[in-house]
């Protein structure tokens, strides 16, 4: 965290991180957040991690408030997308209430109807479950791009995305919508501060009465005032 990453550093430290490089250590939290990542340098990482993914078991990935831009969480997404899927998934929290209140901050639940709790059952790829995305400069095409992750075939193991502080806008939110609409696995989704106005809101409403999955909706410092309400009701 806040160390500045060259192509070269990244390069190292997804080899370092690398399945094929034999290490028997266990990783769970990786934070690179504020490290100066660039699409280059993403690149760079996951090229260094290769196909066969990080050590045992990476489940939380912190790249927030590096400047990734469209291109570099293009490039994670895609990886991701190939490396991060499988059998998994967190167990149903539960959760009964629907709350909209508590601005900035404004968060809907809902109680999860599947039976979740399953272990991934492979040794191999990836097994994030928690993406941190907070501020990485995030528009239109790397909505795009996240939402072809989410609507992969096979089920992608990331139960938590937090997209704070980004700019997708309306046209970002429709597309991570369209992988919404078949993903299984997604539980907590960080919408906030991302300029989405009322058409973004609506959007969201009608693919969370089609998605059953996703527990939690976090939709602060948007313009969703009159969407609000039909959020609130298809969870």
């Amino acid at each position: 965290s806040g160390v500045e990453f060259t192509v070269e550093g990244a390069a190292a430290l997804g080899r370092a991180i690398s399945k094929s490089e034999g290490s028997k250590s266990v990783l769970q939290y990786l934070k690179m957040d504020n490290c100066e990542m660039r699409p280059e340098t993403m690149r760079a990482f996951v090229n260094g991690i290769g196909p066969e993914g990080c050590i045992a078991r990476l489940e939380i990935l912190d790249l927030s408030n590096n400047p990734l831009r469209d291109e570099g969480v293009a490039i994670l997404a895609e990886y991701l997308a190939l490396h991060n899927c499988g059998a998994g998934g967190m167990e149903a929290s539960g959760a009964k209430d629907v709350s909209l209140t508590g601005a900035p901050l404004l968060t809907a639940h809902r109680a999860n109807p599947l039976e979740a709790g399953n272990k991934a059952s492979s040794s191999t790829g990836m097994f994030i479950r928690t993406l941190e995305l907070k501020s990485c400069k995030i528009g239109l095409q790397g909505g795009a791009a996240l939402g072809r992750m989410l609507g992969t075939s096979r089920p992608n193991r990331v139960t938590t995305l937090n997209l704070e502080k980004n700019k997708l806008k309306f046209a970002g939110v429709e597309e991570i919508c369209k992988g919404l609409v078949t993903n299984t696995t997604l539980r907590l989704l960080n919408l906030s501060d991302n300029g989405i106005n009322t058409e973004g809101g609506d959007s969201l409403a009608r693919t969370l009465r089609v998605n059953k999955t996703v527990e939690t909706l976090q939709v602060g410092n948007n313009y969703l005032s009159t969407s609000l309400p039909a959020i609130a009701q298809s969870l």
